[in-house]
């Protein structure tokens, strides 16, 4: 009889431990999913306000540049935003993108200070292959900062990738960045 009540004793000692460790398996499998996906969505959004600040800051770029090539009137709004925006960049960027921004503005404010530019010259410009680019250093740095913090991502800078439907004969899908960066993340962290 001692033997029967010692097999029993095991038996619902090892079904008890069984529950126990399968259970704690199961909360470190479940806290640790949510934690990388809480990750990956920190991730997609930082990726997304910096993007936004970037393609913003090149659409008021480029506007204040080809202002600063055709008059000697600075519009000093657009100066004062383009400012601010680097400003931002310090907080989020590497010392490269800031650089290469303040240069943008630069440029933009010299530009001011030179002859303007007719639409002949700025043709001729571009047909000789000189064309007037200030914003090329810029978005090399933010390019190859993309490239380095999050490797294998070469649609990093783009706001929606449209799939290619040309062969297909559908309509085109577009897909939003931080959508994509949530599931490459997680298909990587299995």
């Amino acid at each position: 009889m001692i033997v029967h009540m010692d097999s029993a004793f095991l038996s619902a000692a090892s079904a008890l431990g069984g529950s126990v460790v399968g259970g704690l398996i199961s909360g470190i499998a479940s806290w640790t999913s949510q934690r990388a996906q809480a990750r990956a969505g920190q991730f997609a959004h930082e990726i997304s306000l910096r993007e936004s600040l970037y393609i913003e800051f090149i659409g008021v770029a480029s506007k204040a540049y080809c202002d600063s090539i055709a008059s000697d009137q600075p519009r000093i709004e657009d100066l004062a935003v383009l400012q601010a925006m680097i400003t931002r960049m310090r907080i989020v960027s590497s010392v490269r993108i800031v650089a290469c921004a303040e240069e943008v503005l630069v440029k933009t404010t010299d530009n001011y200070f030179t002859p303007n530019k007719t639409i002949r010259e700025l043709h001729d410009l571009m047909k000789t292959g000189r064309t007037i680019d200030p914003l090329k250093d810029f978005s090399d740095a933010v390019r190859e900062e993309a490239l380095r913090r999050y490797p294998g991502g070469s649609w990093l800078l783009l706001s929606s990738r449209p799939l290619d439907d040309s062969r297909t004969g559908h309509k085109t899908e577009t897909r939003s960045l931080p959508g994509i960066l949530l599931h490459s993340v997680r298909r990587r962290m299995g």
